[in-house]
């Protein structure tokens, strides 16, 4: 694809090759003589020997090569899937489905239809542990390439220091387990109201805190106890004493994570985390999918469109600005794609990119992460919805049909590929079939499908986003860290 920049350069966007290149006009006049180009009037290509030589050069090492078969794309087999859970470095329990908070936009609350019933179910340890074991096999097995790697176990809720005890069984019991190539790190996301009761313990097992705070009182206000009182005060009382008591462990283990609503500013809110707790906080924005029907006009009333609003607060912080700019997001999507010395998994290196993965941002089952509900349900994570498991654990045994999972998965992408991909040109997609707009068993509908003129027009936006403000490739860059895999 022949793309041209608002300062008039010309670029080649080579999918096969996972590369952009940019082109001297005579290699574009080459390009269009050979592809028959309307619009090119020479009837021989006006091009010295040198462009010349260099365009064959170029054709003969694979590039202005057509679009990818997509009918070649790589399909998963149950040894994949095994190999990619041999390989996983995430698994995260939902200790229990309760909580001490009533916050008005919670993910499992009365605005959604994706999370199943609710019980206020706790996971007990019976079923931690059978999981545990089951990966343990798979992580001390040859499958498991990933030498070095920390294996991370993390505590969801609902509230989950409302379960400490289960907690603590299931740090303890990982410690007695000998990893030949890996070692256990442990997080936590909590709303923060019990960690005064409870500090001692993260410290000693050195724990990453994930709390969930929206700012100061004003924009903390959706969150609440079921008695309709604020939290603000207790949980930014449990913070200071834990800045005051645990310092280091403050600066370096406490993460925030912000939900973007009605009541939110990204300056105020930014401006509270920087001067109250010498903090920055991961801004969050609502869910939109999944809302039900009857409640979307109340939905409406809590939802504040981020982008719009992040233009509008034009005194806003730069980094911040940069940090939520969906341009940003974009280009580093884009040089993810287009750079092939960029890897995040093992079965990155494994398999050529043209049959790596199927067309989308959906992640290979469990590579990534696997997640526990109490109920003993197994899912990808935390974002999918119980209708779509991958597995359960019963009170005596773990069970994971791999042929079941793979031609499930497989099914999925054939038939989202021969009806939308196919004809779709956005090639480095990154939306996942299972927040897409489906029921089960019905068809998948892509609300990010582009055409060749939209998907051209998004690509010169951020080629032109790259000339005008170089300095956001050398940000990406620097940030690149070389990790062990």
């Amino acid at each position: 694809m022949l793309i041209t920049s608002k300062n008039n350069n010309y670029y080649f966007l080579d999918r096969e090759k996972r590369s952009i290149l940019l082109l001297h006009p005579q290699l574009r006049e080459q390009l269009l003589q050979d592809n028959n180009q309307k619009g090119n009037k020479n009837p021989e290509p006006n091009t010295d020997d040198y462009y010349t030589r260099k365009y064959s050069l170029l054709k003969e090492n694979g590039y202005f090569s057509e679009k990818i078969n997509t009918s070649d794309i790589f399909h998963y087999t149950p040894d994949f899937i095994q190999k990619a859970i041999a390989n996983s470095t995430h698994i995260v329990f939902e200790v229990t489905e309760r909580c001490n908070l009533k916050c008005k936009y919670c993910g499992y609350g009365e605005y959604y239809t994706t999370h199943g019933v609710r019980a206020s179910k706790d996971l007990n340890f019976s079923k931690a542990k059978l999981l545990i074991d089951y990966l343990y096999q798979y992580w001390n097995s040859p499958n498991n390439l990933s030498y070095g790697k920390k294996i991370t176990i993390s505590f969801y809720g609902g509230e989950p220091l409302l379960n400490l005890p289960l907690i603590q069984q299931i740090v303890e019991y990982s410690q007695q387990l000998k990893l030949n190539r890996n070692s256990f790190t442990y997080s936590i996301t909590t709303n923060g109201t019990l960690l005064d009761k409870y500090i001692d313990f993260l410290v000693k097992w050195n724990f990453s805190i994930f709390v969930s705070l929206d700012g100061d009182q004003k924009h903390n206000a959706f969150r609440v106890f079921k008695n309709g009182k604020e939290s603000f005060q207790k949980v930014f009382d449990n913070l200071s004493a834990i800045r005051n008591n645990y310092p280091a462990f403050f600066r370096n283990n406490v993460h925030f994570n912000s939900v973007f609503h009605k009541k939110s500013s990204f300056l105020e809110v930014s401006l509270f985390f920087k001067n109250k707790l010498d903090k920055s906080a991961q801004f969050l924005m609502l869910n939109t999918f999944g809302v039900s029907n009857e409640k979307k006009e109340e939905f409406k009333e809590i939802y504040k469109n981020p982008f719009q609003t992040l233009d509008e607060e034009s005194e806003c912080l730069p980094e911040i600005k940069d940090m939520l700019s969906p341009i940003r997001s974009n280009v580093f999507t884009f040089m993810q794609y287009h750079n092939n010395n960029i890897f995040y998994e093992f079965n990155e290196l494994r398999f050529p990119y043209t049959q790596l993965l199927p067309p989308t941002g959906t992640c290979i089952p469990f590579q990534k992460k696997l997640y526990l509900r109490p109920d003993g349900i197994i899912l990808p994570c935390e974002k999918i919805s119980p209708d779509f498991i991958m597995g359960k654990v019963t009170d005596t045994e773990v069970l994971i049909d791999y042929d079941q999972i793979t031609s499930y998965y497989n099914q999925l992408f054939d038939d989202i590929v021969d009806k939308q991909c196919r004809k779709c040109e956005n090639y480095f997609c990154k939306s996942c079939l299972f927040t897409m707009d489906q029921e089960k068993n019905q068809p998948i509908h892509c609300k990010k499908f582009l055409g060749e003129k939209s998907f051209s027009a998004y690509v010169q936006n951020l080629i032109d986003e790259c000339e005008e403000t170089p300095e956001i490739i050398t940000e990406i860059t620097k940030n690149l860290k070389t990790l062990d895999i």
